[in-house]
């Protein structure tokens, strides 16, 4: 069994493949430490050096497979992928799924070690980070964009990142507001930004916008982004409306991200 280098929480691991996560390995020209190891359930063993050359503290995989031997055996943590380690998220609620995604390819984080806070509101930068991990968080030669996002601030690259390559403007010339809750149509306009960046010829359609009630309450430039969204079922309604200037959830940002990734 080889092993590959990514940091990503990710339990979509194809073939006989080890991953690891802070660019650790278990080959001597690496030589570097593993933390956590990412296991598949096709494991039945891993390579003899790696017990003598790592510190791993947790393991990842599969309840009953050899992931989880492999950590009682070792006196590890074991984490079952299946799940989340968060206790906010239940699995009998409709969010468990996208959130549980999300989550272990790497694109949202909690918002600690064990909550998520689902029914908490987006921030500006939460959104822009989000779309920066999608993007395999590129290196960032721009000088600061805006005067309130300093560097050494979490989402420093990635409003930096955004603002270079046209995903998200900031609220004023100067200003990003990273703290700022995103609203539903914010939301769309920023991941209709991102799909054109990444090559999309978007086809709106006006009648995707036709069954609502409250479509005048758009603004102007989310109208072509919501039509997108709409179509392509990214973004749903409540009920009869839109409710375009609502503040997005958490959980509805991992449910839009979810399917977005699956489009």
């Amino acid at each position: 069994v080889e092993g590959t280098c990514k940091n990503y929480n990710t339990s979509l691991v194809l073939g006989d493949y080890v991953r690891v996560v802070e660019d650790g390995a278990f080959t001597e020209e690496w030589g570097q430490i593993i933390n956590d190891l990412y296991t598949p359930a096709c494991l039945e063993r891993l390579p003899a050096n790696l017990p003598v050359k790592s510190g791993i503290t947790t393991v990842y995989g599969t309840t009953g497979t050899y992931a989880e031997q492999y950590a009682k055996e070792h006196g590890l943590k074991f984490l079952d992928m299946a799940k989340t380690p968060f206790v906010d998220v239940p699995e009998n609620e409709w969010y468990f799924p996208y959130v549980h995604d999300v989550y272990w390819l790497g694109l949202m984080n909690g918002t600690s070690e064990t909550t998520f806070e689902p029914l908490a509101t987006t921030s500006r930068a939460m959104v822009v980070q989000v779309l920066y991990n999608m993007s395999d968080r590129p290196r960032v030669y721009v000088q600061k964009a805006f005067d309130d996002v300093v560097e050494g601030q979490w989402y420093y690259d990635a409003v930096n990142w955004a603002k270079a390559v046209g995903v998200c403007n900031g609220t004023s010339e100067t200003e990003f507001s990273p703290n700022d809750p995103v609203t539903r149509e914010q939301l769309a306009a920023i991941l209709y930004r991102y799909a054109v960046y990444g090559g999309m010829t978007a086809v709106t359609l006006e009648e995707n916008l036709g069954s609502f009630a409250d479509t005048a309450q758009l603004s102007a430039y989310a109208i072509q982004a919501m039509n997108w969204a709409v179509g392509q079922g990214l973004i749903n309604g409540s009920g009869s409306n839109l409710v375009p200037k609502a503040q997005a959830t958490r959980a509805q940002v991992a449910a839009i991200i979810h399917r977005y990734l699956e489009r």
